[in-house]
């Protein structure tokens, strides 16, 4: 009866009804919960509907019920990838390997994590090998030019012709898809790129990069995101010390402008709304993910594929721009012409906000949270607080906002940093 069940659950994970091989598995495991391969087959079937925490609590059942069982291990290092634990996927691999030397899935589980480390010498012989054994290999195929490519330009992104020439080879393989599709975002091409990642996801439902896509995709129906897109693209591309000094001739310029129309007040009617475009331009590349994803909220599609911290941040920074608004709103309304000040300083607040939310969960992101709190109290205690008092309060908030958002960018890059 059982063997009859699992038949089942994996005709339905390959016609894609995840969701329905998953609820037979619960059935068949409330009976039956002490079989190791079981809570393995519901860490993969997780993973495909991108639920990583669930299956992470599932490969440690199944690991803790049987830890040489290669179908097991082989759970134990997708989980480990999905989770962002390379080398604890790597030691997984080579546990695989020890036991049976020619087991290409373990080789492809140990090039993926070498991948993540950046070990690109090493990737492109374990893909090799793989190719030399199955030509047709898709996977072994993509981790060869990712390797390729970012070992001979590293940061830069996979050339636009063989990810054409990949997604044309393995038309029905998602990573294939999804690689052509970033090109044509990164290319300016939306719409195309949109088709794309909703291919790909029809191929692996579970696919994050397409859902990453896809979503960024979906953002650049409005106006003016392709472009910011575009320029976070160009920005990326570069090494973090040309970034910085990217970033730093944006302030220098901005206080060259300033000091250049305070010695011509003729020049003032030109330079100061070039220089409020480019302060708005700032705000911009901060709060645009939060604000649309606070708008993609509002339809189903955008919650399916929203996370947790891409909600919680457009709930955080919509939460402090409404109390903003409030706030603005009963300076004009009431003689409280000090709710102004708190208004202000709670628009700032959605910088670091925005930057908390950005940045990986961890110490990081708790530091600016705080942050972030202290600078919505010091704006609502400058509502009350005695003229000199408030002003010090205002002041001290607009400065720590300054100097956060500025070191922010390094501390979103360093907590995504894996191995």
């Amino acid at each position: 009866m059982e063997h009859d069940a699992i038949g089942t659950i994996q005709e339905l994970a390959e016609d894609g009804r995840t969701g329905e091989a998953l609820d037979a598995l619960d059935a068949v495991l409330a009976e039956v919960n002490d079989e190791a391969p079981l809570h393995a087959l519901r860490a993969f079937l997780l993973l495909d509907l991108g639920r990583v925490a669930e299956a992470q609590r599932a490969v440690e059942l199944a690991h803790a019920l049987d830890d040489e069982e290669p179908y097991v291990l082989h759970a134990v290092g997708r989980v480990a990838i999905a989770a962002g634990e390379p080398r604890r996927a790597l030691q997984v691999a080579q546990q695989l390997l020890a036991a049976t030397e020619g087991d290409a899935e373990a080789v492809l589980l140990d090039a993926r994590a070498r991948a993540m480390l950046g070990q690109w010498d090493e990737v492109i012989a374990r893909a090799e090998w793989v190719l030399g054994q199955d030509p047709q290999s898709a996977e072994a195929a993509f981790l060869r030019i990712a390797a390729l490519e970012s070992g001979r330009r590293p940061g830069e992104q996979l050339d636009p012709t063989e990810w054409d020439d990949l997604a044309a080879r393995f038309p029905h393989v998602s990573v294939a898809r999804t690689g052509r599709a970033w090109t044509l975002l990164r290319r300016g091409r939306a719409r195309h790129a949109e088709d794309e990642f909703r291919d790909a996801l029809a191929l692996d439902p579970g696919d994050l990069w397409a859902k990453e896509g896809l979503l960024l995709a979906l953002k650049s129906r409005y106006p003016g995101y392709t472009l910011l897109l575009r320029f976070f693209f160009w920005l990326q591309s570069l090494p973090p010390g040309t970034q910085t000094a990217v970033l730093i001739g944006g302030v220098i310029g901005s206080r060259a402008l300033r000091t250049l129309a305070g010695a011509n007040p003729a020049l003032k009617p030109v330079l100061y709304p070039v220089i409020g475009l480019y302060f708005g331009f700032v705000m911009l590349t901060w709060l645009a993910d939060p604000l649309l994803n606070l708008l993609l909220l509002t339809k189903a599609e955008g919650r399916r594929l929203l996370g947790p911290d891409e909600r919680h941040g457009a709930l955080a920074v919509g939460g402090a721009l409404g109390a903003a608004a409030l706030f603005a709103l009963l300076s004009l309304l009431t003689p409280w012409s000090a709710a102004l000040l708190g208004a202000l300083v709670l628009a700032f607040a959605t910088l670091p906000l925005a930057a908390a939310y950005a940045c990986a969960a961890g110490p990081r992101r708790t530091k600016l949270q705080v942050v972030s709190v202290l600078v919505i109290l010091a704006g609502l205690l400058s509502t009350v607080a005695p003229a000199g008092v408030s002003g010090l309060l205002l002041t001290g908030a607009v400065l720590t906002v300054v100097v956060t958002t500025w070191i922010s960018r390094g501390m979103i890059r360093r907590s995504h940093e894996r191995g």
